[in-house]
């Protein structure tokens, strides 16, 4: 996108996915961030695409990044049976299924 901005070819529907994008980082973000984030997503509206691609802005919507489907995964631990593995484990790659 950045080289796009560059040569002046950002079509106006890529602009306006990007402060939409921006809305929904605003509407979970509050106080300044909030404000903040309201100002580039007007730049954007406006036409201002190099406003976008700013370090600020990237750090405003990691900050206030969509978590709806974020999960932890925790660490399982696991038993091996070392005289049980050396018989068993043939079938892993058997020489017709490669």
């Amino acid at each position: 996108m950045v080289k796009h901005i560059a040569a002046d070819q950002v079509a106006p529907v890529d602009l306006e996915t990007g402060a939409r994008l921006i809305d929904a980082g605003r509407a979970r973000a509050s106080g300044v961030d909030a404000a903040r984030l309201g100002e580039y997503a007007a730049a954007l509206r406006a036409g201002a695409g190099s406003m976008g691609v700013a370090d600020e802005l990237a750090a405003l919507m990691a900050r206030h990044a969509e978590r709806h489907f974020v999960s932890t995964y925790h660490e399982l631990p696991i038993t091996v049976d070392r005289e049980r593995a050396v018989f068993s484990a043939w079938y892993e790659l058997f020489p017709r299924s490669t």
